[in-house]
């Protein structure tokens, strides 16, 4: 007869196949985990005996420097990509020049005179020879002076040395003898034409004479009424250019200039009465009215 309970519990002494197992397994656990232990131990012991030396030596955890980054991404530079070629022009090709016509230089314009245009024939040197010769007969001596640094800087000066010095001898000459007449009109008392005289040797940049009508220029300046007559003289100069002027608008500003700044003179008074009789005229676009654009000769300035 069985026991009740023998149908649930297996018979430990009989040895079920499934506690035959799990006893097993937890053998070999244990087996296993015993022999990493002694291997690890052998492992360390060997390493002690060599001096620590192993066939696996330990990992060296000191940081490694790292490169420096790159202050650039310039082409060419230390972060930068290279180039592909070399040919001027390309991302490679380094100018080794500025200049207008070289790979470097670019032109700006094409006008003539300028950089990228062609430059104007030079008139010949015997129609401005005619010209200067001209002009001194009509006592123009400040074109005839302009004429005569066209003649100096002329491409045939070397052949033409000997009509460039008897001009400048003759112009020279000319104003000597300007200068002369500024004396006599000081005797008489006559400060402004002196003063009108002196002014146009002084702007003779080709003959020497001017270097004596500048000093003469410093004395004139203690005479009497020296300041008055300058103004009247300056006031003068400009109004030349009115009758000159091609526009309405420019004889308009060249009147205001007058009277804005020696409107005190008698030239100021009576640029003052032209420019009230003149009708409204609108000022030439980019231009202020009332103003000096040019100091050339012959022009407002």
């Amino acid at each position: 007869m069985k026991h009740p309970f023998e149908v649930i519990l297996p018979n430990p002494a009989a040895g079920s196949d499934e506690t035959t197992t799990r006893r097993r397994m937890i053998r070999q656990t244990v087996t296993a985990g015993a022999t990493v232990i002694g291997l690890s131990a052998i492992t360390e012991a060997a390493s002690d005996a060599d001096g620590g030396s192993s066939s696996n030596p330990p990992k060296d955890n000191t940081p490694k420097p790292q490169p420096p980054k790159p202050s650039t991404r310039r082409l060419g530079e230390e972060g930068g990509p290279r180039a592909t070629t070399g040919a001027v022009g390309e991302e490679g090709g380094r100018i080794t020049t500025q200049a207008i016509g070289e790979e470097g230089g670019r032109v700006t314009t094409k006008a003539v005179g300028e950089e990228g245009g062609r430059r104007p024939a030079p008139p010949k040197f015997e129609a401005l020879k005619k010209e200067f010769d001209a002009q001194m007969t009509k006592d123009e001596l400040l074109h005839a002076n302009t004429t005569l640094t066209q003649m100096v800087h002329h491409p045939e000066k070397a052949k033409h040395a000997k009509p460039i010095a008897d001009a400048k001898a003759a112009l020279n000459k000319k104003a000597l003898s300007v200068l002369d007449e500024a004396k006599a009109a000081v005797k008489k008392e006559d400060i402004l034409t002196a003063v009108e005289k002196v002014r146009i040797v002084e702007r003779l940049y080709t003959v020497d004479a001017r270097k004596q009508a500048v000093t003469y220029h410093k004395k004139l300046r203690e005479k009497k009424g020296y300041k008055a007559a300058w103004r009247e003289a300056s006031a003068r100069q400009i109004y030349a250019s009115v009758a000159k002027a091609k526009k309405p608008a420019d004889k308009q500003r060249l009147l205001q200039i007058i009277v804005r700044s020696y409107g005190d003179t008698e030239t100021g008074k009576k640029a003052a009465d032209e420019l009230k009789k003149m009708p409204p005229v609108k000022p030439a676009p980019g231009r202020p009215p009332g103003r000096i654009t040019t100091l050339a000769v012959g022009e407002e300035g």
